[in-house]
């Protein structure tokens, strides 16, 4: 059955680039993600490693897509499509984890995804002249590290942050972590 779907599904892909309708590669790049996602395929192409997804508990097999792998999400994620070649993964609160990459065009098809950090450090131009350097903690603000106006000054509260990071959450770039 999901031969025949995908058959299908290739076969509209070429009518629709033969007949020139308006925007028929975005409607090509949209089945083919909505394929992958009923199909529950996820990109091989993993960062930081399949060993870090496989520690929050997803489960990957071989199938016949040389760019995917069959998988199974951890209990509660789902996995959402976004615009374009775009979509995310969100855990069991709502809280997004993963960006995934999917560019699903039959002559042009690349994939990837990326696990998310909980903790960042947030550059934020306030005006022209002068950037805020915040640390935040899943989407919330976990430090005000402060207000520069210089580029050395930018700098200067970015390894600020780092150092805060590193004594308190020595573990801060490793996307499997404080999440909790």
């Amino acid at each position: 059955m999901k031969d025949d779907f995908k058959e299908a599904s290739r076969q509209l892909h070429d009518l629709i680039r033969a007949f020139g309708l308006e925007d028929g590669i975005n409607v090509a790049q949209m089945l083919g993600h909505t394929d992958a996602q009923r199909d529950n395929l996820l990109p091989k192409n993993m960062s930081p490693s399949k060993k870090a997804f496989e520690t929050l508990g997803f489960k990957f097999k071989e199938c016949e897509d040389e760019l995917m792998y069959s998988a199974t999400l951890p209990k509660g994620w789902k996995y959402i499509i976004g615009t374009g070649y775009y979509g995310k993964i969100l855990d069991d609160q709502g809280r997004s984890r993963v960006t995934t990459f999917y560019k699903a065009l039959p002559y042009d098809r690349d994939a990837n995804m990326s696990l998310k950090r909980s903790i960042k450090i947030e550059i934020i131009s306030v005006t022209s002249d002068l950037t805020t350097i915040t640390i935040t903690k899943a989407g919330k603000t976990l430090k005000q590290v402060g207000t520069a106006s210089s580029p050395a000054e930018v700098d200067r509260l970015i390894e600020k942050a780092k150092a805060f990071l590193n004594q308190n959450f020595p573990e801060w770039n490793d996307p499997t972590k404080y999440w909790d």
